[in-house]
C-alpha cells in the first residue's frame, strides 16, 4: 500500500485488541506514506493512527496529530516488525497507557529521522515507549519530549531535548491552503528551524509535506538547512521601495 497526499482522520475503532483506527497493517504487509496526515483517529486498542504487527511502515513528511489510543496515540509498533519516520511530525496524540507518540513491543524497531517526537499525553513514558527486547533508533537529529524531559524517547547527540512547552515549536493544527493538508506549521522562532545541516539528512532535491522545497534559510541567518519534522518553514521577504524628497 503507497499513500501519497492522503488525509486519514475522523476514524474509530471498537478493538481493544488489536487497534489501529486510522490504519492497521498486519502479517508481512509493506505500507509507505508520503505528504499525508492522520488527525483525530481513537479508540480503546494500540495504535491511535497506526498499528504495525509484523510488517514493514515507513513514513515522510507526514504529520500524526489529535490520535488516541491505549499505547502509541500515534504510532504502535509490535512483533518483529519495523517503522521508519522520517521528517515526521508526532505531537498531541494520547495514550490512557504509555507511548503518546510512539510505542514498539515484542522486538519491533522504530526508527526516527528527522522527526518531531513531542508534546505527546500519557500516564508513562509520555512520548515514546519500548520494552526491554525492542530498538527505537534515534541520534538522527529528532526533536524529543518537552520541558526538559525526553518523555520516554532514546535521545542521541544529534537531536534535541524540548526545554518548553510544544507551543513553543509549533502552531495549531491548521489546513494549509495550497495542499489542503493538516498540518502544524513552525513558529518563527522555532528550534527545529535549520536544525538539520547540509549531509546525508538533508539533500537537495527533497520536499517537504506541502511539497515546498528542502533546504532553505528557514531562520534568516545565512546557512541552508532543512527544518525537523513534516514542515519546512517558508519565509518570504517584503521589499518596500525607497521614497526620496
Amino acid at each position: 500500500l503507497t499513500l501519497n497526499f492522503s488525509v486519514v482522520k475522523n476514524n474509530h475503532s471498537t478493538d481493544f485488541s488489536l487497534g489501529g483506527s486510522g490504519l492497521a497493517v498486519r502479517e508481512g504487509a509493506s505500507v509507505e506514506i508520503n505528504q499525508s496526515a492522520f488527525t483525530n483517529n481513537t479508540g480503546p486498542g494500540l495504535g491511535g493512527a497506526i498499528y504495525n504487527n509484523a510488517s514493514i511502515v515507513s513514513v515522510f513528511n507526514s504529520t500524526l496529530s489529535g490520535n488516541s489510543g491505549s499505547q502509541g496515540g500515534g504510532v504502535f509498533s509490535k512483533i518483529g516488525s519495523s517503522t521508519t519516520l522520517d521528517h515526521v511530525t508526532v505531537a498531541f496524540n494520547t495514550a490512557t497507557n504509555s507511548g503518546g507518540g510512539v510505542a514498539n513491543t515484542n522486538v519491533a524497531t522504530i526508527n526516527l529521522i528527522n522527526s518531531i517526537i513531542a508534546g505527546n499525553t500519557a500516564p508513562s513514558n509520555s512520548d515514546c515507549f519500548k520494552d526491554a527486547g525492542s530498538v527505537q533508533y534515534g541520534d538522527n537529529h529528532n526533536l524529543l519530549g518537552q520541558n526538559g524531559g525526553t518523555g520516554g524517547c532514546l535521545n542521541g547527540i544529534s537531536d534535541i531535548t524540548l526545554a518548553g512547552s510544544i507551543n513553543t515549536v509549533l502552531r495549531p493544527l491548521s489546513t494549509d491552503p495550497l495542499s489542503g493538508l493538516p498540518v502544524h506549521l513552525p513558529l518563527g522562532t522555532s528550534v527545529v528551524l535549520d536544525a538539520i545541516p547540509l549531509g546525508p539528512d538533508c539533500s537537495t532535491p527533497s520536499y517537504d509535506a506541502r511539497n515546498i522545497a528542502r533546504p532553505r534559510d528557514a531562520n534568516n541567518t545565512g546557512p541552508l538547512g532543512c527544518d525537523i519534522g513534516a514542515v519546512e518553514l517558508a519565509t518570504t521577504a517584503v521589499y518596500l521601495p525607497i521614497v526620496k524628497r
